[in-house]
């Protein structure tokens, strides 16, 4: 599973025994003896690779991971830049290991292990017990009531250690679907007796994006995007209703102006629409500060702010557009679009904008669970409805770009990103690849085009770190090659 743990580029500094940072350990667990020569402590750096090869084989020993997972397993050079690298070892080496993030880069609310593993040479002598036990009495040391994890739904036998020692299963949080194909299993654990007295400052991770340049000041806030709403009386964000709902019919002879921020969660399917349906004559762009794109008449009237119909509401002036929205399947697209509407763009401002953590984190769990469903339809077809590119995948490309690169840093350390859904990941890529579903300026504004001075904007600041992924922009340009033709 993907997390919000950072990765480093290539070029960093070289990790040292310093990297594992034991500032904030508590000296009673640096180490523990764990009998008959047996020791649990953390992994010096020139054991990272035996680490990684251990992992690898208690991997594989006895279930199965995919490749580009047994891959990640042996990257624990640079995981250690921001996860501490504990090793249950004797004096013939490493038995097993499991990594927990520093406490200093972490925002959630819970602590976390993971790739907890014990090789072959370690298997029956009680070392998966003792990991987990350490793993929770860091949690305690460190001030955090609740330990939560997630485990692939074949890792039996890590179930069966989970429960033993306590931990509950949490259907209800299992909405992480890793390359596999495979929804991660969800399990917390309370701890009891937190350290109440556990201030550790919040530390900004160690990592560079590999970029010709640093990237520029941030200068994006969420407050400047956050919509007109009000919040319930359990602080759920309830987004305000458009003035003027529904779709409009637009004159290709008339003129227009369309009102929107250029970087708006909402506005960008209404400017690839106006790409797409050649209708740059007649619907001019005014990039504004609005997070609601509005289309004006000519004079100034105000002819719709419904945000989730103007993508159609374009496409349906020219002969281009409408081959987008084809009459035979606007039922269906109609569907689709109320969903990628509430669940997906409504979900991702309910989760951001919610007036209580409680709220948040259930905003958060209903949107990973839609994109797990969108993951699935698009698991044997192009696109949404089949092989030709409709409106409705105009507008889950647009949430979804706008999720893994501007807004998911916003929702919180271990927040799930697209690679996390393999076959939204493809698809959305594919589509960036597309003509019209993107211009240099848009290019530019999620960092993905460097400008003519040679650096990268960067107004939402580098998007949120996916474990395995080095670099994220460089891998949103490269689109998926699977062959469909089959499909």
């Amino acid at each position: 599973m993907s997390t919000a743990w950072a990765q480093p580029d290539a070029d960093a500094e070289a990790v040292t025994p310093a990297s594992q940072d034991t500032r904030f350990i508590p000296s009673d667990l640096l180490a523990w003896d764990l009998g008959d020569g047996r020791t649990l402590r953390l992994a010096t750096p020139d054991e990272f690779g035996e680490v990684g090869e251990v992992l690898q084989s208690a991997f594989t020993t006895g279930c199965w991971v995919t490749p580009t997972y047994k891959e990640h397993l042996a990257g624990i050079a640079d995981r250690a830049l921001t996860a501490h690298v504990w090793v249950a070892a004797d004096a013939d080496g490493v038995l097993g290991a499991v990594l927990t993030p520093k406490p200093q880069y972490l925002r959630d609310p819970s602590f976390t292990f993971n790739i907890l593993g014990v090789g072959p040479r370690g298997r029956d002598l009680k070392l998966g017990e003792r990991l987990v036990e350490h793993s929770v009495a860091l949690a305690r040391a460190f001030g955090y009531s609740v330990v939560e994890i997630r485990s692939s739904p074949h890792m039996t036998a890590a179930h069966g250690l989970y429960y033993r020692y306590g931990f509950v299963r949490r259907i209800d949080w299992e909405t992480s679907v890793v390359d596999s194909g495979q929804r991660l299993l969800a399990f917390t654990y309370r701890v009891a007796d937190p350290n109440p007295d556990a201030a550790i400052p919040v530390e900004e991770p160690p990592t560079r994006w590999s970029f010709p340049s640093q990237p520029k000041e941030i200068v994006v806030t969420l407050a400047q995007h956050t919509p007109p709403g009000t919040h319930d009386h359990v602080g759920g964000f309830r987004p305000e209703a458009p003035r003027l709902p529904g779709h409009v019919v637009l004159d290709a002879d008339a003129r227009y102006r369309l009102d929107v921020a250029p970087d708006a969660l909402r506005g960008r399917a209404a400017r690839i629409a106006r790409r797409l349906a050649a209708a740059q004559e007649f619907v001019t762009v005014e990039d504004s500060a609005a997070v609601t794109p509005v289309l004006f008449e000519a004079d100034g009237t105000l002819l719709s702010d419904d945000w989730s119909a103007l993508a159609r509401s374009i496409l349906t002036a020219t002969e281009a557009g409408r081959t987008y929205y084809p009459p035979e399947a606007r039922a269906e697209i109609d569907t689709l679009e109320f969903l990628i509407a509430h669940d997906l763009v409504g979900g991702l401002e309910r989760a951001l904008f919610a007036g209580s953590e409680k709220s948040a984190r259930v905003a958060q769990r209903v949107l990973y669970a839609r994109l797990g469903e969108f993951d699935q339809t698009l698991a044997a077809r192009p696109y949404l409805l089949g092989a030709a590119v409709t409106s409705a995948d105009i507008s889950l490309f647009s949430v979804l770009i706008g999720f893994d690169l501007e807004y998911r840093r916003h929702l919180g350390w271990g927040a799930a990103s697209l690679v996390d859904y393999p076959n939204l990941w493809a698809y959305a890529r594919n589509l960036l690849a597309l003509p019209g579903f993107a211009d240099d300026g848009e290019l530019a504004a999620l960092g993905l085009l460097a400008s003519p001075d040679g650096s990268f904007e960067a107004p939402w600041g580098d998007p949120a770190p996916v474990e395995g992924v080095r670099d994220l922009r460089d891998a949103w340009t490269e689109p998926d090659d699977r062959d469909w033709s089959a499909a």
